[in-house]
């Protein structure tokens, strides 16, 4: 039986409220009130975008934090017909969002991390180790409701919907076909890899000199945060490598970035045009990234903890989010979002250089039966 995932709502739901109540309700003395000390279980804030009154954001904050490993067959959101106005035609996947044998958590294996060294390795709250067979649930912390309202006719008028957690840290994993919204990135190489694939260096001449003359010099490290974007195989190509706002099939380098590098003797800017740096490829398929990392890192590439902004969102129009409410009403935390069912996937998720995202990252194993779906 297929099975369908169409909202984080139901869980956080479920978690927060299916809870019995089988007491009698009784008054408490003044003396027995002095002694109670608690904490607001729902906290509802309105609030507005500093530089924008015409919308009224209603956030219901649960006060919880959810432990979990969720799989689906099939999650998909924001199922019509989009038309591409960039492409000046219909978007080619059905759905904003589609994700094949999605998941949320998963089950540790220590040959995974072994041949995945990219991915970054996970301990318990407590510092501990995990064991082989033991699993490693996804963490939502502080989850919210929010509705964002505008003026229309009169009437405050309901323009989008947000599901989001203060912070978050686990495994995503699934086959993306369609992502709209922001898997923040960063892809690594070396000068060597980026001059030398078509056999002949082709950067500038003197960096080429420079790269002859000291081969050391080929393995200082090249870098850059990526972007959803066009990818090969889109119609015209003059997108290829362009930003893509909605159903999306590639992340990389959008046109007109640099991945930098310091050569110790001067910095050096690298222009990406048509996913291509010099001669290296810098654009994949989203489908080749079969889990991801969601959560923090330090500046050493090594787990900070969770991660600040993941939230699911819907709107009717062109919309602001708080992103990081934990910082701050200030202008800086707001994000924009488009049309439609949107995914901000927070920093930290995804580090790749240009060879394993050539290979693609394999799938975690995320269930503890195998039934040949390549799932165990």
């Amino acid at each position: 039986m297929m099975k369908r995932f169409h909202s984080a709502a139901t869980s956080i739901l479920l978690t927060g409220f299916a809870i019995p109540a089988e007491a009698e309700l009784k008054a408490l003395d003044d003396m027995t009130m002095s002694n109670v000390v608690g904490q607001a279980y729902l906290q509802v804030d309105r609030y507005q975008r500093p530089t924008d009154e015409s919308v009224n954001y209603i956030r219901a904050q649960l006060g919880v934090d959810i432990e979990t490993q969720i799989n689906a067959d099939v999650m998909e959101l924001g199922k019509y017909p989009r038309w591409d106005e960039k492409r000046n035609d219909w978007e080619v996947q059905a759905a904003d969002i589609l994700i094949e044998n999605f998941s949320m958590g998963h089950i540790y294996d220590e040959a995974y991390y072994s041949l995945n060294p990219l991915m970054p390795k996970p301990v318990k709250p407590d510092g501990s180790a995990y064991k082989n067979g033991e699993l490693v649930p996804f963490r939502m912390l502080d989850p919210y409701i929010e509705f964002a309202l505008e003026e229309i006719d009169g009437k405050p008028t309901p323009i989008g919907l947000r599901i989001g957690y203060g912070k978050a840290e686990g495994m995503m994993s699934g086959n993306i076909l369609s992502l709209t919204g922001a898997v923040h990135s960063t892809i690594r190489t070396n000068l060597d890899y980026v001059a030398n694939q078509l056999g002949t260096c082709e950067l500038a001449e003197d960096l080429c000199t420079q790269l002859a003359l000291s081969p050391l010099l080929g393995s200082v490290e090249v870098v850059n945060g990526a972007d959803l974007v066009y990818g090969e195989d889109t119609s015209p190509s003059s997108l290829v490598g362009e930003i893509d706002e909605a159903r999306a099939m590639y992340t990389g380098i959008k046109n007109g970035e640099s991945m930098r590098a310091d050569t110790g003797l001067a910095a050096v800017e690298l222009p990406a045009q048509n996913c291509m740096v010099a001669a290296a490829d810098v654009c994949f398929p989203l489908t080749q990234f079969q889990s991801l990392w969601v959560g923090a890192r330090d500046e050493n590439g090594n787990l900070a903890g969770p991660a600040d902004g993941m939230f699911l969102s819907f709107q009717t129009r062109p919309l602001e989010w708080n992103q990081n409410y934990r910082a701050g009403n200030t202008e800086e935390s707001y994000m924009q979002t488009v049309k439609g069912a949107f995914l901000n996937v927070p920093a930290g998720v995804l580090e790749m250089d240009t060879l394993s995202a050539t290979q693609g990252t394999p799938r975690a194993r995320t269930e503890y039966i195998d039934r040949g779906n390549g799932l165990f």
